[in-house]
């Protein structure tokens, strides 16, 4: 059981609640706990995006250093790698 489902059942004024009660309030802290796991995996998949982005970044600077001659080509792999990566990001943050 997480602190917060603990604190709720320590009020200050130490009158006892009912089930009914402690049910709601458990219900809310195990929504809560839902909502804040939902949040942790889009800042994780954005993490990875954005690493895998500027990893990107730097294998097209090294492409262009070999091969100046595919800059166009080279950005516009990039660029749609980039993009796919921040479509999936943005329909996993419209999820639910």
């Amino acid at each position: 059981m997480s602190n917060i489902a603990r604190r709720s059942q320590t009020r200050p004024d130490r009158r006892p609640v009912s089930r009914d009660v402690r049910r709601a309030i458990d219900a809310e802290h195990a929504d809560a706990l839902v909502e804040a796991a939902a949040v942790e995996k889009i800042a994780y998949v954005a993490a990875i995006g954005l690493n895998y982005t500027a990893m990107l970044s730097r294998d097209e600077e090294l492409a262009n250093d070999q091969a100046p001659h595919g800059v166009a080509r080279h950005a516009a792999i990039v660029d749609a790698a980039a993009s796919g990566i921040a479509h999936r990001l943005h329909r996993l943050a419209l999820e639910r």
